[in-house]
């Protein structure tokens, strides 16, 4: 399937993550592959980064030299996403050698991005009332075995 193809499914909300994990150190993604699918999902309001939180940088000619593989996503699964990734990432690479955020860090744009959409979230979220509840759905009974035997 052709990469816009998978950006219009993020973008559509039929599919959740984009991934295009770099594959060496020499490879440099095309722009051709990303501009527009890149345009797509942040207007349909999700995120498209870099492995390491920077936006794509389609001024430095044919390819994203200054980017290293893309994350393509919706922000309400973006952090996860990014989160995973540098995880796998930088359990290849020792922090020393890798010089890029680490998993607990969020890129600025990111950060400022994620603010947002907790303040809206807020703002229509309805006021949350608590009863407490007996928990005694999960609870076992006293003759009941907790363990499943097969």
């Amino acid at each position: 399937m052709d990469s816009q193809c998978k950006y219009g499914l993020i973008a559509r909300g039929d599919s959740q993550i984009y991934l295009r994990l770099p594959v060496s150190q020499t490879y440099q993604e095309k722009i051709w592959d990303h501009a527009s699918g890149e345009l797509l999902v942040k207007e349909a309001g999700g995120i498209v980064t870099d492995v390491n939180g920077k936006p794509l940088d389609f001024s430095k000619g044919r390819t994203l030299s200054a980017n290293s593989g893309v994350i393509a996503t919706n922000k309400k699964i973006y952090h996860q996403v990014f989160g995973a990734v540098r995880l796998v990432l930088d359990a290849k690479q020792t922090p020393k050698e890798n010089g890029v955020a680490h998993s607990e860090e969020q890129p600025p744009q990111v950060q400022e991005e994620k603010q947002e959409t907790e303040q809206s979230q807020e703002e229509t979220q309805p006021s949350e009332q608590t009863t407490e509840q007996p928990q005694q759905e999960n609870q076992p009974k006293e003759n009941q075995s907790s363990v499943i035997q097969v």
